[in-house]
């Protein structure tokens, strides 16, 4: 039965890794969508620039001044068509924010708990002392969660016995 545990405390690992990736994934994204929401900055910016170029004295051997205000040009025109798109940007934003602050407080709140929880009742199981399978800890571990866990995968058939093992080392345990 240690070896369930075993696995789950190995998938609880993987899945706070898999959480992590989408999260990333989605910060990306709402990132791409705040640039494009903040196109006003950069039109005026390439507006700009056309101007400076078509107003400054050039060397036509050493610039290639066409293509440049071709550049800012084109640069321009597709600003402009981005900026229509303001309201599918915001709602994208709105979307990969709420999808990234949901995977976030999961990992953090529920997983992270789970995987603390997992772990100790592992250590219970294989004969560890609680300070050799939790060096330092702030909050107190979910001992519900943990006995629960100790009396599932227990293999010992002597449930009493286990009950009052668990009961001396959650004693004897310091946080």
């Amino acid at each position: 039965m240690k070896e369930y545990l075993k696995i789950k405390l190995l998938s609880l690992q993987a899945e706070a890794r898999i959480i992590r990736q989408y999260e990333n994934k989605r910060k990306i994204s709402a990132g791409r969508a705040r640039e494009l929401l903040d196109t006003h900055s950069a039109i005026e910016f390439h507006k700009k620039e056309i101007f400076r170029l078509q107003n400054v004295k050039y060397n036509p051997h050493v610039h290639d001044f066409h293509s440049k205000v071709a550049y800012h040009e084109m640069k321009l025109e597709w600003l402009q068509r981005q900026a229509n798109k303001t309201q599918y940007a915001q709602q994208n934003l709105d979307y990969n924010e709420k999808v990234y602050l949901g995977l976030h407080t999961h990992r953090v709140l529920d997983v992270r708990k789970e995987a603390r929880a997992t772990n100790l009742a592992y250590g219970f199981l294989q004969g560890h002392a609680y300070k050799d399978v939790e060096k330092t800890a702030y909050t107190k571990p979910p001992w519900d969660r943990i006995e629960s866990m100790v009396m599932r995968y227990g293999e010992d058939n002597d449930v009493s016995a286990r009950k009052a093992r668990f009961d001396t080392w959650k004693a004897e345990a310091v946080v």
